[in-house]
């Protein structure tokens, strides 16, 4: 979904970025096409571009489709490197591919991304049994460094 809109984006004209920073399961690249690596220039590093779109992934630095088996520490600190290290130039959008749930990454997008306006898309799912039907999605509201549900959207 993250490669598919951000591929839209940049048809529109807009520049646009993405991170990939599902570390677990990081797709962006193969989605994309990209094989080459991000070039390093001094302490910056240049996200190789497809379609019009700047990409970073960690799948960009691991040999093949090897594992990486970080938690919290590692994991904040490859989200940190990303959204520092990596030299995007002027953006209009920055789009992140996060891992499911609420886990290490979310929390560390968060803290470093404080004043961030945020959308959060999901893939839907089947609302567990006790979930009233059609109440499973929420809309995000800004909240300094933390994301809060500001209302339920129903179908």
């Amino acid at each position: 979904m993250t490669v598919n809109l951000a591929c839209a984006m940049a048809e529109q004209g807009l520049k646009v970025g993405v991170v990939d920073a599902d570390v677990h399961g990081f797709s962006v690249p193969g989605l994309m096409g990209i094989t080459d690596r991000p070039t390093r220039l001094d302490e910056m590093i240049l996200p190789p571009v497809a379609y019009g779109v700047k990409t970073i992934s960690i799948g960009m630095f691991v040999e093949g489709n090897q594992a990486v088996a970080w938690r919290g520490p590692m994991l904040h600190r490859a989200v940190e490197q990303f959204l520092t290290d990596v030299y995007f130039g002027d953006l209009d959008a920055l789009l992140l591919d996060l891992p499911p749930g609420t886990g290490d990454i979310a929390i560390s997008v968060a803290q470093l991304l404080p004043n961030s306006e945020l959308l959060v898309v999901t893939t839907p799912r089947q609302p567990p049994p006790t979930w009233p039907s059609g109440q499973a999605l929420s809309a995000p509201r800004r909240s300094r460094g933390s994301l809060a549900s500001s209302r339920t959207w129903g179908r």
